[in-house]
Parts: C-alpha cells; structure tokens; sequence
C-alpha cells in the first residue's frame, strides 16, 4: 500500500486502485478510481501527477525509498508503471 495525507484526507494505493478516504468525524468514505477510469477520463498524464501530488508525503517517501533526486522522472515512472499493472 501506497499512502499519504493531505488535512484529513489522503490518498492510497491499494489493490490496483487509486483510492481517497476522506475522514468525516468517525466514518471513512472512500472513492475509488480504477486504472481503467483514469486511462478513459484523465486527458494526461499532468492530470494524473496533479491528483498525486495532493499525496505529497507519500509522493516523498517513494522518493526516499528509491533514493533519487530526479523526482519528475520518478513520479512518471510510478505513474505509467501503476497503470499498466
């Protein structure tokens, strides 16, 4: 799992999807976008990225687990290698 936060919300990557629970008092809503529903409804790939970087604690710790500094080549790496899973 793939996760950050953002406020109360956050975003994770889990089973294939990209998902946002939203924290409500004590109830967890979740929203759930397939790869399939991001391939046919982003235009690009920035749409993509602009989703993600509302993650950007997790967006930084895969930074850090892969030890780079090319953080553009990087999120585009993670973004095409979780879409063609």
């Amino acid at each position: 799992m793939f996760s950050g936060t953002l406020a109360r919300n956050r975003w994770e990557f889990a089973n294939n999807r990209l998902v946002m629970v939203e924290v409500k008092k004590i109830v967890l809503h979740k929203v759930e976008l397939s790869r399939d529903y991001i391939k046919k409804n982003l235009d690009t790939m920035n749409q993509l990225k602009e989703i993600l970087k509302i993650s950007n604690n997790a967006y930084y710790k895969l930074l850090q687990e892969r030890n780079t500094q090319n953080k553009q080549n990087l999120l585009e790496e993670y973004i095409k290698f979780w879409l063609r899973k």
